[in-house]
């Protein structure tokens, strides 16, 4: 590894641990729900959100949406946040059976629990100002549950800030120069 590329992995963790000051510092509290989202499930990426201005949408942004109802099965109050990668736009073509929904050629799996809403098995498409919200977690809460998403209940389009992967990296090369021995 050369003088250069040694630098620049220092500047990266030093941009790096400048954001996660902010994010400790208290002020992500007052941005927090306007600005900044977290995201502790794993049904996305874990990590630091950011509000985008944009209102196009394309496939694989990720959204934020307000859950429109309580789901008492999952212990989640209606108006909470949740975090969702747009897989379909309008016009696309999905089908639900009893233990799957098949959009754009990809199967997700449904698990049908009690307490949880469900599609009604059968072809259709997404509607003209509507998505189609599916993330890549076999489990996750969303459009195989509670349908497609109208685009005027989309709270706002976001992008992955700082990843609980990119801080556990962090930690570990500080840990890693320092010689802390496994903080």
């Amino acid at each position: 590894m050369n003088y250069s590329s040694k630098r620049n992995d220092k500047i990266k963790l030093l941009f790096i641990a400048v954001i996660l000051l902010f994010v400790l510092a208290g002020l992500p509290k007052l941005l927090l729900g306007q600005y900044i989202f977290v995201n502790q499930t794993s049904s996305a990426p874990e990590g630091v959100y950011i509000r985008t201005w944009s209102t196009e949408y394309s496939y694989g942004d990720y959204v934020i949406i307000r859950l429109a109802e309580d789901i008492p099965a999952l212990h989640a109050k209606k108006g909470l946040f949740l975090l969702k990668r747009i897989a379909g736009m309008p016009g696309d073509t999905y089908c639900v059976y009893d233990d799957r929904l098949e959009l754009n050629d990809i199967i997700y799996p449904i698990y049908r629990k009690v307490g949880l809403p469900s599609l009604s098995s059968g072809a259709d498409k997404v509607d003209n100002d509507c998505y189609f919200l599916l993330n890549e977690k076999q489990d996750s809460f969303d459009s195989r549950y509670f349908g497609e998403i109208k685009k005027s209940d989309i709270v706002c389009k976001v992008r992955l800030l700082v990843s609980f992967k990119s801080i556990e990296y962090f930690f570990q090369s500080v840990d890693d120069i320092f010689d802390f021995g496994g903080i």
